[in-house]
């Protein structure tokens, strides 16, 4: 410390001084100017031996047995560590000092030098979204996205829609097309020869339980009656299947009595307010139970994983492909068809609006001004309920100090301005000296003479 060794060289000179001046004095005589020059000399020395024994007193025993009031620092590290601590906590780095730096911090600018010079150049953007990507737990997120869509779909209420849509049906100019449509689609489907062969297999059940329930003349004469092509089920079936077919045709016409009657019927139970609820309930319970059943979270994992390595290995390749990335101020949006399904297509499309939405960002004062605003509000409520950590930092750093490192470290930090005590007490005694030994002999002592001898 340089002003240590100054004031050690300048008490080491005094000493030598004074002794020179003394042993002077003593050849050439008790003179006036000598007198001067050894008050002063004596001054300076009592003033900067009393300010090397006062510092020295802070960190140990003055020549190592003055233990009156000595070693003040080692004899009270609880105090000064706690004084220092304090310190620091409330004063040096205070919440208001703290709060008044932060505010005088633009966030964004350093952001935006960050990201412009140093991020982009090392394919940033395709390694943040590679680092997203990792993060990712497909389970988790298939496990949410199906629960997600359950609560959706139990939420829906199926039979308000169907009602709207028979409400729209019938209530509107395109409902005899519906109808007609409907009545075409089932006559395609009664002409098919399967048709046929249930309403056959049908009339066959109904004859053999007639013969089973019957007693055995009965079930004979209906034996004869099929061997002479008296009861012929297929051709019953032909005939059901066209008169099925007929009917059909004949409800095609809106003026049909039996279409007007059906309509009627039809309106009068969906619009009746009991057979409504009824026709809800059962729906509800068909579409609850159907969710409950249905388990898609395998599908969603598997179509999520298979994207995600999609997306990785497209994300890789441009990483590794990226020589450096041109500022797209003026990007505009690209068109991406089937992103979903287009690994490179979704991540040129991400690229795109992260550039859009960045160039936004740069331009806008009050989207740097928000951010700046919410990131001092992060900043300052993490401070305020952690600030007391700063002082408990302190303080646990310093307990683990022994006296000597403790010594050293006060004076590392104060140890020149207390050093530089030294050098002004010297000054200070030798300027007192001068003023005192003159004010003695030139103003005190002929007052004294002359009261004396007057």
């Amino acid at each position: 410390m340089r002003n240590k060794k100054k004031a050690d060289i300048l008490l080491a000179v005094l000493i030598v001084l004074f002794i020179g001046v003394n042993i002077i004095k003593a050849f050439l005589g008790d003179t006036y100017l000598m007198r001067m020059i050894t008050f002063v000399f004596e001054a300076a020395l009592v003033g900067s031996i009393a300010d090397w024994f006062a510092i020295t007193a802070l960190y140990k025993k003055p020549l190592g047995f003055f233990s009156w009031h000595t070693a003040i620092i080692p004899k009270n590290r609880e105090k000064v560590i706690e004084a220092v601590s304090k310190m620091v906590e409330n004063e040096l780095m205070s919440k208001k000092m703290i709060q008044k730096k932060i505010e005088n911090i633009d966030f964004s600018k350093y952001i935006i030098e960050y990201v412009e010079n140093d991020a982009k150049k090392r394919g940033y953007i395709s390694d943040l979204c590679i680092k997203l990507l990792d993060m990712l737990d497909s389970e988790k997120i298939s496990d949410h996205i199906e629960k997600w869509l359950k609560t959706k779909a139990y939420e829906i209420d199926i039979y308000s829609y169907i009602n709207q849509f028979t409400d729209s049906i019938f209530k509107s100019s395109e409902a005899d097309r519906f109808i007609n449509t409907v009545l075409d689609y089932v006559i395609d489907l009664s002409k098919k020869d399967q048709v046929r062969l249930n309403i056959e297999n049908f009339l066959d059940d109904i004859v053999e339980d007639n013969v089973e329930s019957k007693g055995f003349f009965s079930r004979l004469a209906l034996g004869i009656a099929e061997r002479t092509n008296s009861v012929n089920t297929e051709e019953a079936a032909e005939a059901v299947q066209k008169e099925i077919i007929d009917l059909l045709f004949r409800l095609k016409n809106k003026n049909d009595e039996m279409r007007i009657s059906i309509e009627k019927k039809v309106m009068e139970a969906v619009y009746e307010s009991e057979n409504q609820s009824k026709i809800a309930e059962y729906i509800d319970k068909f579409k609850n139970d159907a969710v409950d059943v249905t388990n898609i979270k395998r599908d969603i994992e598997s179509i999520l994983n298979s994207f995600i390595v999609s997306l990785r290995d497209e994300l890789t390749e441009r990483k590794n492909n990226i020589n450096s990335i041109n500022d797209k101020e003026n990007v505009t949006a690209i068109s991406v068809k089937n992103s979903v399904y287009d690994a490179k297509a979704t991540v040129e499309w991400l690229e795109n609006q992260i550039y859009i939405n960045w160039y936004n960002f740069k331009t806008s004062d009050e989207a740097k001004s928000n951010l700046n605003r919410y990131i001092r509000i992060f900043i300052l409520k993490i401070i305020r309920s952690q600030h007391n950590v700063i002082g408990k930092v302190v303080k646990d750093t310093l307990s683990t100090f022994t006296d000597e490192a403790l010594n050293d470290f006060v004076e590392d930090k104060a140890g020149e301005e207390l050093h530089w005590i030294r050098i002004n007490g010297c000054i200070v005694g030798a300027v007192f000296g001068i003023l005192v030994f003159l004010f003695t002999n030139e103003i005190y002592a002929p007052i004294i003479k002359y009261l004396f001898e007057h």
